[in-house]
């Protein structure tokens, strides 16, 4: 095999492990990306001698294209996963974790227990706001 297919395998392989073990989407795009110049590569040079449009060197293509596709729909998957678990409020187990703020957590109070916990919450403020600005002078 040639240098620059070996080259081009290596860092399409090496893209395809990062990819599969992370969570990121954009990583997944890339590597399957990487496969699809990988195919570009093979039509044009046909790799491991083989000659160009024999039985083989079609079925490498199309493994190859395969291979690609899985990859993105692989992160499709798990995309959807984690927004159903996201929305139920849960963490996933991925690479990238998020706290869910409490009010879009999908929980048993109801709106209004939230609207008043919220107007509680912002009287509080008003009140300590309004003492830092007028703070209560000191007779001297």
């Amino acid at each position: 095999m040639d240098t620059p297919a070996a080259g081009i395998l290596l860092f399409v392989f090496i893209l395809s492990y990062l990819a599969f073990r992370s969570a990121f989407f954009g990583l997944k795009l890339l590597a399957a990306m990487g496969w699809f110049g990988w195919v570009i590569y093979c039509i044009a040079h046909p790799p491991f001698g083989l000659v160009a449009g024999e039985a083989s060197h079609i079925a490498i293509i199309v493994v190859s294209i395969g291979i690609g596709l899985m990859i993105v729909l692989a992160g499709l998957g798990r995309g959807i996963q984690r927004t159903e678990k996201w929305e139920q409020g849960e963490q996933s187990s991925e690479a990238f974790h998020f706290k869910i703020p409490d009010w879009m957590k999908m929980g048993e109070e109801s709106l209004e227990e939230r609207s008043r916990k919220r107007e509680a919450s912002l009287e509080e403020y008003k009140e300590r706001m309004h003492r830092a600005l007028f703070p209560k002078r000191r007779k001297g």
